[in-house]
């Protein structure tokens, strides 16, 4: 008994490491038309192209155009609807013009009637990467309208205004924004820690070489951290005056994005309920001295968010008359 055991664990153990099979267009047709549910591994080329074929069947059924169908069709120029919309304008075209005499065709067998239709649901793998234009990675309504002070005054804080293509060797940060991994993934252009998106989206090297891009980004990651902002409640400390390390000054909205840039949402909540706590006044030996990661203390987090801060208190965030808006910042490819 305990052999036959062993010998099962060791087959578990053989099928678990065993390399998946690649699954061909065919047999992904056949799983989404036959309404299975998507059984590929988050962000693999099969997870993607099943995604896009349920889109594309649902879309089929309800005649409706939706943004992943959208985005299915800017990748895979040959999907099925764009097939299904020229067909039906061809069709509209056809029925005001006399029909033509051609030769009877022979009646196909409704079983490969069947299996040529659920090949057509599905787009072929790309062989090669396309290229998704800049300006559609993101809508109007998921970029901010930054000022350029307030984006030249984030690149001198972190030391890279007129490095474009830094790279951190202490974080994950990436070009004039030291914009991090988890940011990049909150916006769409990292799918984890480690990965760039797929599909078509611009990879490292591509975003380090385009300040467009990046001042693009940048919009968009501030969209996401005043979101962030909002959802703990952050925002409700705006015009709260501090009375300081150094000097008195006011929340804003900038100095808010500039800390939680700097330090994290998290981090900054700390320091806010920490100066509701002191009625809001500062004394950095009444900060807390717990150690964090990389070497350093919550009280110098502290100091750095509280100098984020009051240097950012009289920075406009938002461009507006006779404020320059970040998309008149160019710099050299």
């Amino acid at each position: 008994m305990s052999r036959s055991r062993a010998s099962q664990r060791q087959h578990r153990k053989t099928e678990s490491t065993r390399k998946p099979t690649t699954v061909d267009a065919g047999a992904i047709t056949r799983m989404v038309a036959s309404g299975e549910a998507n059984p590929f591994p988050m962000g693999s080329r099969e997870h993607i192209a099943f995604a896009f074929a349920d889109e594309l069947k649902r879309e089929a059924v309800s005649d409706s155009e939706t943004p992943v169908a959208r985005q299915a069709r800017r990748i895979f120029p040959a999907s099925a609807a764009t097939t299904r919309r020229t067909v039906r304008v061809d069709a509209d075209a056809a029925a005001t013009e006399p029909p033509a005499t051609t030769p009877p065709v022979p009646a196909r067998k409704p079983e490969r009637a069947v299996q040529e239709a659920r090949r057509s649901a599905i787009p072929p793998l790309p062989s090669a990467k396309p290229t998704v234009p800049i300006a559609e990675i993101w809508t109007d309504d998921q970029l901010l309208p930054v000022s350029k002070e307030f984006a030249d005054r984030i690149a001198e804080a972190e030391k890279t205004f007129d490095n474009w293509g830094e790279t951190s060797r202490s974080s994950t940060g990436v070009g004039r924004y030291q914009i991090l991994a988890g940011g990049l993934i909150d916006i769409g252009l990292m799918r984890d820690l480690e990965t760039w998106t797929l599909n078509g989206l611009p990879d490292r090297d591509e975003f380090l070489a385009n300040p467009e891009l990046q001042n693009l980004a940048f919009a968009a990651f501030l969209e996401k951290k005043l979101q962030y902002l909002n959802n703990l409640d952050l925002t409700d400390f705006v015009g709260q005056e501090i009375a300081g390390i150094v000097d008195t000054f006011e929340i804003t909205e900038a100095g808010l994005l500039a800390a939680a840039h700097r330090e994290g949402e998290g981090r900054l909540r700390q320091y806010l309920r920490h100066l509701e706590d002191n009625e809001w006044v500062s004394d950095a030996d009444t900060f807390p001295t717990t150690e964090i990661p990389g070497e350093r203390t919550m009280d110098q987090a502290f100091k750095a968010i509280e100098t984020r801060l009051r240097l950012f208190s009289i920075v406009p965030l938002y461009a507006s008359d006779g404020v320059a808006p970040l998309n008149e910042l160019r710099a050299p490819l």
